[in-house]
């Protein structure tokens, strides 16, 4: 039997070894690696897809995604999700749930107004609609500013406060919905703003856009509960000055009279003590 000598020894020891933190390095590696044998097929969004939408089948598509990361009430049959409504904005790459499809009920105007109040639109421009920067959502306060002709002289007042906005133009939660059309451009300008309002409110608005101008205040992104008092506003509490006699232009103004006082007083020396009088002129 041939002997091995010392040099062979350690060879083989190196490559023994050299072996062993082979399969070693690889085993750890591969148990590195998550495992995902179980997987599931789930609807995707394909594109972005805006709310009030109805999906088609462009828009989605089945993909086979680990178990463990299946959405809560995740769609697995596209024929269930085509044709369907969006509710919320889905992202492309996102897994469509239920949630977020008008499946389940109404999902229009009517659906949005709270049990107590009514849905009236009021007619906005430009500045009066706050520049377009009121949303669905929001709070705002009323202001009617009445003619002369109507309340005797031009007055402004805050006529209802702490009032929901359900929908500008026609976007609300639950409007109708939108189908895609690529050679349509969405109107931005927001030329109308439904409120929610007690029947009450809603016969003062009615008479108000008849007879007045309305404007809209935006309240903070909490609303706060009650009404804040405000005094009705006339020219004259704004300009604080009064048209001059014989003005027939009336841009002649002249400041308030105010009344001088009509007292003096006097001094009164009794002995060792002066005394101070008030007397009538």
């Amino acid at each position: 039997m041939a002997k091995i000598s010392a040099k062979g020894l350690v060879i083989i020891a190196l490559i023994l070894s050299t072996i062993t933190s082979a399969l070693i390095y690889s085993y750890l590696k591969q148990a590195s690696k998550p495992q995902f044998a179980d997987k599931t097929a789930v609807v995707v969004a394909k594109v972005d897809i805006p709310p009030k939408t109805i999906i088609t089948k462009e828009m989605v598509n089945q993909l086979e995604v680990p178990s463990l990361y299946v959405q809560p009430g995740a769609l697995r049959d596209t024929g269930k999700v085509i044709g369907q409504e969006t509710k919320h904005k889905i992202v492309a790459g996102e897994q469509i749930v239920e949630r977020r499809l008008a499946i389940n009920g109404p999902n229009g105007l009517v659906a949005a107004i709270p049990d107590d109040k009514r849905a009236i639109t009021v007619a906005v421009n430009e500045y009066s609609g706050l520049a377009g920067f009121v949303k669905p959502g929001d709070y705002v306060d009323v202001l009617a500013t009445y003619d002369k002709n109507i309340a005797g002289e031009y007055v402004s007042n805050i006529i209802m406060q702490n009032i929901m906005v359900l929908a500008t133009n026609r976007n609300a939660e639950g409007d109708s919905p939108i189908v895609p059309d690529k050679n349509k451009k969405e109107l931005d300008k927001v030329v109308s703003v439904t409120l929610a309002v007690t029947p009450q409110e809603a016969v003062k608005l009615a008479l108000s856009i008849e007879k007045a101008r309305i404007h809209l205040a935006l309240r903070p992104q909490v609303p706060q509960m009650g009404v804040v008092i405000a005094d009705a506003a006339t020219p004259q509490d704004v300009i604080g000055q009064t048209r001059s006699a014989g003005s027939s232009t009336g841009t002649a103004y002249s400041r308030p009279a105010y009344s001088v006082p009509t007292t003096k007083t006097i001094t009164v020396i009794k002995g060792s003590k002066a005394e101070t009088v008030t007397v009538n002129r």
